[in-house]
C-alpha cells in the first residue's frame, strides 16, 4: 500500500447559530487543490480535493454574510466548520 497523492476536505458552513448555510460559494486560491463543487449542499456541505500535503487556501461567501477566507495544510483527510456571520 502507497501513501494516496491527494486528500478529502470536507467544509460544513453554517451561520452563528450553528445552521447549515446552503448556497455558500468557495473560491479557491492555491495551486494545490483538485476538483469538487464550489457550492454547498442543502446541509452546509462542500466537498473538495487536495493534493497531499498541500494547501486548502480560499474564501468561503454568501450573500449578507461575511467572508471567511481558509488556509490549512492538508496532512490528512480534513473535516472543517466554517461559521459566516452576518454582516
Amino acid at each position: 500500500m502507497g501513501v494516496r497523492p491527494e486528500r478529502q476536505v470536507l467544509l460544513c458552513v453554517q451561520d452563528e447559530k450553528g445552521q447549515p448555510l446552503a448556497d455558500a460559494q468557495f473560491a479557491a486560491s492555491s495551486a494545490s487543490m483538485g476538483g469538487g463543487s464550489t457550492l454547498t449542499d442543502p446541509l452546509g456541505r462542500l466537498f473538495r480535493v487536495v493534493k497531499a500535503r498541500g494547501v486548502i487556501e480560499g474564501v468561503v461567501t454568501k450573500q449578507g454574510k461575511e467572508p471567511a477566507h481558509i488556509s490549512l495544510k492538508a496532512t490528512d483527510d480534513l473535516e472543517l466548520k466554517v461559521v459566516l456571520r452576518d454582516k
